[in-house]
């Protein structure tokens, strides 16, 4: 099998498409009569035995007919759409299937995909509108992201045609119906997949029954076949050409494909300068082969072997992945780079030229790479640029010479940021702290400054946490609502070295998260010492920490060092120390005790103002956010436009109960009803959580959005009504504006019918939390940013959390939570 990564999911899990090698191609190298019949049924499955006559795409219905290769050669020019899906941009093409009696049935958006070689429908319901004489006996399977959570789909193949815009119809088509998918484009206005990888061929299975999909496809292909416009493409007379174009904009017309003599006879040649003109692999993946990366802005360049190419670390275009994805390397400088307030300057990447010729240099304006989130952390050497790339450059590909010539498009014409000192981020001069002052036990108050950046495919809210044995090595964790840990990550033997043998215990933490997926969790020793929050503002004496000895998925790259739960009645359970060694597969069995998360401890300790507030701008960068401690939090300047007061539940998980949500507004409004609201199960769990960087809600909410957007109906707002806290109080209704969140992808469905309002809310909304009197109090906050500043870059986590955040399920459950009681041991 070929195997190639795709960044498909911004947040994860990964898409790695699979493919076999062309089962005819395999019995051609076996010989004899094996040969002639694997080709024929290639042939015949491709439509080339059949005469126009037979096919039910040829009746003299108004229908378009289908298009012989010569009038395929003839100027075209497809429309696509831009919107985005799973946390990033993808382009639209609309597609129609021709139904078995020669009618153009209902439009279809599907995601062009020049790293994929499917066409294939999500909607079931097409099945019954194609005749029989359309359906094969062969199916597709197709399963991503091997060894994490179920990805892909199965569905029987079909042939007909298929109609494009603008009057081009592709017949003898060969298409899949999806019969049950996992994760798939089949949300958000998107209803399937158009691949036009321009060598590489779909799957063909005997077809037979598979039910709800598993976790693989069967074992023996029996064919395989080219996606039609490929087809078309190759078999038609003259150049083989095709361009791609992107506004870099969302919305309908932003993009289009040309074909044929369209492709360089276009406004996008003609107002072009040729950057020049780059040679495409044999694979057919667009595969490129990349010399070097530079950043201006430090002056530093990788090349050799560091950016190596090859199958297993695949150098290609790929319009189906929203960001440029470059090695770790490259992104850790940036960061710092970012970190230091130079002047960002832009990204280079250089490809190897055709024939030997001069090599291609592309040129990334960083800043507006880093404000609209289009590059990330992938793998160690292999390079993807995808969609962000167009923005930038029309692609004009001539597969049969392998060439790629890319026209940089004029700077009016590109999707860029506007630098403003509000955007640019603020690095204060080095200081000293000032010295700590002890927890005293009264009424006090803090103001604790929080940085907003981005991990694991959207924005968290990191703290700084230090030792008071070392005060020079702070570490950015990230703030959780939604879990009781504090752990640091790796570097055990430097933290340890700093801190005195009296402050290890002979107790462990060990945490492990998204059961049933892949590994996520870390296990580590207990310390008790001294800690040192934002600088010096506020010293936690005596807390409990543990220090990661192994860990897998947790928030430990890209800036981020560790986890900082703030759960107010949740505590981190205790075990006696044991070595797991370095691969965490499970947790001890016996429970020694709990501890309190030591920003709570000190939370409770502050007499007569157990109080909590949360702040963020919405935008990124230092300083962003706040964490008001005490008398603070009901007095500080975002606490002047409230609108209620919310009950908050017995858990301490900041569980909330949601009434009702209403999508939309006026007329076209629905409300839907009956939401559970069980803090002790996570798929039914109403909460808010700082550590998920979404709005997640039940597929029923997502899907009312997605039928106003595809009325054409204005979407309005998203309203959640919460129960007030004081009983008879009419519900406090948090609104949000919806193409706001599907804009910036803030909004996404859960896996149950619970609620989490994550990171988003904050956006909007001040929360001033009363432990004591289990109280959220909600302040419109209406500076909320509508830009993204510059982030630090991002590595997507290998599989996601549950819900995207830390939540903890099992402490959820009943007879898991593990509350403050006299009886309890409390161990550190």
């Amino acid at each position: 099998h070929n195997r190639i990564i795709h960044l498909h999911h911004l947040r994860l899990p990964l898409f790695a498409m699979v493919y076999a090698t062309p089962a005819s191609l395999a019995a051609c190298r076996r010989g004899g009569v094996a040969a002639i019949l694997a080709l024929c049924l290639s042939l015949a499955l491709q439509g080339c035995f059949i005469s126009g006559g037979s096919d039910a795409s040829t009746s003299s219905n108004s229908s378009p007919s289908p298009a012989s290769p010569a009038e395929t050669a003839r100027l075209h020019k497809i429309p696509l759409s831009a919107r985005p899906w799973s946390g990033g941009m993808r382009l639209a093409v609309s597609v129609r299937p021709i139904g078995s009696s020669g009618e153009a049935l209902e439009a279809q958006e599907l995601v062009l995909d020049t790293g994929s070689s499917t066409l294939a429908f999500c909607d079931s319901a097409l099945a019954a509108q194609l005749g029989a004489g359309q359906r094969t006996e062969y199916m597709s399977c197709n399963m991503y992201n091997p060894g994490g959570a179920t990805t892909g789909y199965w569905g029987r193949f079909y042939r007909g045609a298929v109609a494009l815009a603008n009057g081009l119809t592709l017949g003898h088509a060969v298409f899949s119906v999806m019969q049950d998918e996992e994760s798939m484009p089949c949300t958000q206005g998107f209803k399937g997949i158009f691949g036009i990888a321009f060598k590489q061929l779909d799957v063909a299975y005997a077809y037979r029954e598979l039910g709800t999909l598993g976790s693989k496809c069967p074992d023996n292909p029996v064919t395989d076949f080219a996606e039609p416009m490929m087809q078309a493409l190759q078999s038609a007379a003259g150049s083989t050409s095709l361009g791609i174009y992107w506004s870099g904009e969302a919305g309908d017309d932003q993009g289009a494909i040309y074909l044929e003599a369209a492709a360089d006879n276009n406004p996008h040649v003609d107002s072009g300068t040729v950057a020049g003109v780059a040679r495409l692999g044999e694979v057919g993946w667009y595969d490129i082969d990349v010399l070097e990366i530079a950043l201006s802005g430090m002056g530093q360049v990788w090349g050799g072997s560091s950016l190596s190419c090859n199958a297993t670390k695949p150098c290609i275009m790929d319009t189906g992945t929203p960001v440029l994805s470059v090695p770790r390397r490259v992104t850790e400088s940036i960061n710092e780079l970012l970190a230091s307030g130079a002047p960002l300057g832009s990204l280079s990447v250089t490809l190897a030229g055709v024939g030997g010729g001069p090599p291609v240099t592309l040129q990334f304006d960083l800043q507006t790479l880093l404000e609209k989130q289009w590059i990330q952390a992938g793998s160690d050497t292999g390079i993807i640029l995808g969609l962000p790339m167009w923005n930038w450059y029309y692609t004009l590909f001539d597969y049969r010479a392998g060439t790629a010539t890319f026209f940089e498009k004029p700077a009016s014409q590109q999707s860029s940021t506007t630098p403003s000192p509000t955007l640019a981020p603020q690095v204060a001069p080095r200081q000293d702290p000032p010295a700590p002052q002890p927890n005293s036990g009264a009424a006090a108050s803090y103001e604790l400054p929080l940085t907003a950046k981005t991990w694991g495919g959207g924005m968290r809210l990191a703290i700084s946490v230090g030792l008071s044995a070392d005060p020079q090595g702070a570490r950015e964790l990230l703030l959780d609502t939604g879990s009781s840990t504090l752990a640091f990550c790796g570097e055990e033997g430097r933290l340890v070295a700093s801190l005195p043998p009296s402050a290890a215990t002979e107790y462990m933490s060990c945490n492990m998260y998204n059961p049933g997926g892949a590994t996520t969790g870390y296990w580590g020793r207990f310390y008790k010492s001294g800690l040192i929050v934002a600088g010096g503002d506020l010293q936690l004496n005596a807390s409990a920490f543990s220090i990661m000895a192994a860990e897998t998925g947790m928030p430990c790259i890209d800036g981020f060092q560790g986890i900082f739960g703030v759960a107010f009645r949740q505590l981190d359970t205790a075990f006696p120390y044991t070595d797991l060694g370095p691969s965490l597969t499970k947790c001890p069995q016996d429970v020694a005790g709990d501890v309190v998360p030591p920003l709570m401890k000190e939370v409770r300790s502050l007499a007569g103002a157990e109080q909590l507030g949360i702040f963020w701008s919405g935008a990124v960068g230092p300083s962003q956010g706040r964490l008001y401690l005490g008398a603070a939090a009901t007095s500080n300047e975002h606490t002047a436009s409230a609108i209620g007061t919310a009950k908050l539940g017995e858990l301490g998980f900041y569980d909330i109960t949601v009434l009702e949500v209403t999508v939309g507004s006026g007329a076209a409004a629905r409300t839907i009803q009956g939401f559970s609201c069980s803090p002790r199960s996570s798929g039914s769990a109403c909460i808010m959580d700082t550590g998920t960087p979404v709005l997640s809600v039940p597929k029923e909410v997502l899907t009312a959005i997605e039928e106003l957007e595809q009325d054409g109906s204005p979407t309005g707002a998203l309203t959640f009504s919460l129960e007030a806290a004081e009983l008879g109080a009419p519900p406090v209704s948090l609104i949000f504006d919806i193409a706001t969140l599907r804009q910036k992808g803030w909004i996404a469905a859960g896996t149950g019918t619970g609620v989490i309002l994550g990171l988003p809310m904050w956006a909007s909304y001040y929360t001033a939390i009363d432990v004591a009197a289990h109280t959220v109090t909600f302040s419109s906050t209406s500076a909320a940013a509508t830009t993204v500043s510059p982030a630090p870059i991002v590595e997507p986590e290998p599989e996601p959390f549950p819900n995207w955040g830390f939540f903890d399920a099992a402490k959820a459950a009943p007879g898991g939570e593990r509350r403050l009681q006299e009886t309890d041991p409390i161990v550190v």
